[in-house]
């Protein structure tokens, strides 16, 4: 499951990925909630989807 979640939030939202890698399971489904949410309430509202892009963080590995 985790990885699932964090292959869309790379792939769909432009996040990084080693920035997601330091958050938990719960974290990652509630981010990628929040962000679907917003993204289908744009869409309803009548404007296009807005593909939100996440910060960079610096990735030490």
């Amino acid at each position: 499951m985790r990885k699932k979640l964090i292959y869309r939030l790379v792939f769909s939202f432009g996040y990084d990925e080693c920035e997601l890698l330091e958050l938990s399971n719960q974290q990652l489904s509630n981010l990628l909630v929040s962000l679907m949410i917003a993204e289908r309430t744009a869409t309803f509202n009548g404007h296009k989807p807005v593909k939100l892009q996440a910060g960079k963080l610096n990735c030490n590995n």
